[in-house]
């Protein structure tokens, strides 16, 4: 478990008592907690949690590394570099782990060894506590090709946090490209690409924390060019599509990506950044080839080309209580 901390002091105590509470003695289970370069307390935070009575079983399997601020990408890819277990999951620091579900579905999933690709279920969240649907958990086999359409058509998302992978996978590429936000977008669908035997885990495992200021609550000019740069791997891959996805399925991935990439735009409110893509993100949005999209595109689809996309979404926004 590869787990990038930054400027978290207030944050990760949550993720630190769902820690405390997980049976890592299943599997040995080997938690790395990177520091990129953090000027707050969180070092500190994290040191006298492990330091408590009863917190000895998580500070037996945790490492704690140093260094320089490299980024969320060079933090993971530091992370990865050490790590000596067979797989990885990589936790955000501000988020929280599902204990029941991690003690009793996802570590004893993982021990059998069978699968080289495991997605996991989540739920977001803004504050704790949270209600949580009361729902079994559980697990399917998937086929590689399956689970791209579901990426696809958004059914699952890029998160890094949302799989647990073989490391083997991880290391057949050049890891996370780092100076670059939106980097799980260039890595996910390669890491299904090379996966043999997937699953999915249905159900919440995983409590993603949104946060104003954050990489995915945020957007400006650079961030829209990562995500550009992004797609224009996908694209790539898709010339190649050495899985056999299908030219269906990379045209509904490569047209959702365009579609996020201008609801970023519309939310970002930073007219620099609307003057320079609207247009081209319109234009190539709507020149896309697309067969049976799901109906929640083809209403933003319409929306685009009438106009209104960016009016609808201002309107759900205050709706929702985003700034």
């Amino acid at each position: 478990m590869v787990i990038p901390m930054y400027n978290v002091q207030k944050q990760i105590i949550d993720l630190l008592i769902s820690l405390a509470e997980i049976m890592f003695e299943q599997l040995q289970v080997e938690i790395l907690f990177i520091d990129d370069g953090s000027t707050d307390n969180t070092l500190r935070v994290v040191n006298d949690f492990m330091n408590e009575t009863g917190h000895q079983r998580l500070r037996e399997y945790s490492t704690i590394v140093t260094g320089p601020n490299r980024g969320l990408s060079g933090a993971r890819n530091k992370g990865l570099e050490i790590a000596k277990g067979e797989y990885v999951w990589f936790v955000d620091s501000d988020d929280v782990l599902r204990t029941r579900a991690v003690n009793q579905v996802v570590l004893p999933l993982i021990k059998t060894k069978k699968y080289d690709f495991i997605q996991i279920g989540y739920q977001r969240f803004t504050n704790l506590p949270i209600k949580l649907p009361d729902k079994t958990i559980k697990v399917r086999e998937i086929e590689s090709k399956n689970l791209f359409h579901d990426l696809a058509v958004g059914e699952i998302e890029n998160f890094a946090w949302g799989h647990i992978v073989k490391k083997s996978l991880m290391k057949s590429f050049q890891f996370f490209p780092e100076n670059r936000a939106y980097e799980d977008v260039a890595t996910t669908y390669r890491l299904i690409e090379s996966a043999k035997h997937a699953a999915v885990i249905s159900g919440v495992v995983y409590l993603y924390r949104y946060r104003q200021g954050s990489i995915t609550s945020t957007a400006d000019v650079n961030k829209i060019t990562d995500l550009y740069w992004a797609v224009d791997r996908i694209k790539e891959s898709a010339s190649l599509d050495i899985s056999d996805f299908g030219k269906d399925n990379w045209s509904l991935f490569i047209s959702r990506m365009l579609m996020v990439i201008y609801i970023e735009m519309i939310r970002s409110r930073n007219q620099e950044t609307i003057n320079i893509f609207d247009r081209k993100l319109r234009k190539e949005i709507c020149n896309m080839k697309v067969r049976k999209p799901p109906i929640k595109y083809k209403i933003k689809y319409a929306l685009l080309s009438l106009g209104l996309l960016r009016s609808a979404f201002e309107i759900k926004d205050k709706i929702d209580g985003r700034k």
